[in-house]
């Protein structure tokens, strides 16, 4: 595990470097993924099922 201490401004441009390295479609699963994530971590009030979005996991 490596510690290192930066600048918000350091740590946002990073981020934002690795992010745009990745292709389209996985831009696009990465934000799917956090969608997901952060509805566990911070729940609707009222939950809609009109829209699902369903991801199956690749073989191999």
């Amino acid at each position: 595990m490596q510690v290192s201490f930066n600048t918000k401004e350091e740590s946002n441009r990073r981020q934002e470097e690795a992010f745009l390295k990745l292709s389209p479609s996985e831009r696009f699963l990465t934000f799917l993924r956090l969608s997901k994530q952060s509805l566990k971590l911070f729940p609707a009030k009222e939950k809609v099922g009109n829209l699902i979005i369903q991801i199956e996991p690749k073989n191999g």
